[in-house]
């Protein structure tokens, strides 16, 4: 008996993407933001957790008997409207590097930015 395969859907549906969408490039800023901080009224991104793959358990072999290890791969998705673009700037001496997200409106301008957290 034939089967018949069909190839699937490509592009993003309702609750999951293909993966095939890709953002345009944005360029990272020169200089940290200045002025007053704000988070504007305008679309944001919503990162979403996909589900965990290539799930694997292993001993801890020669170096660490009786021990198991849980390893897996795991993905975040932008579900949201907008892009995320966090910027991260060093200052001298620092070990860690202070970032801020910035948000932007419908026509791709600047308009606000946060202070976020730091990055290695």
């Amino acid at each position: 008996q034939r089967q018949s395969f069909s190839a699937a859907k490509v592009g993003d549906r309702a609750g999951q993407t293909d993966g095939s969408r890709q953002a345009p490039g944005v360029k990272p800023n020169a200089k940290r933001p200045t002025g007053k901080a704000t988070v504007p009224d305008v679309p944001k991104p919503d990162l979403r957790s996909l589900p965990a793959y290539g799930i694997t358990v292993s001993d801890g072999y020669e170096e660490v008997p009786g021990k198991d290890y849980l390893a897996f791969s795991a993905n975040v998705w932008n579900a949201g409207p907008a892009k995320l673009v966090v910027d991260g700037f060093r200052s001298p001496g620092k070990e860690l590097m202070d970032a801020y997200q910035y948000f932007y409106d419908a026509d791709g301008k600047q308009v606000g930015y946060t202070p976020t957290g730091t990055m290695e």
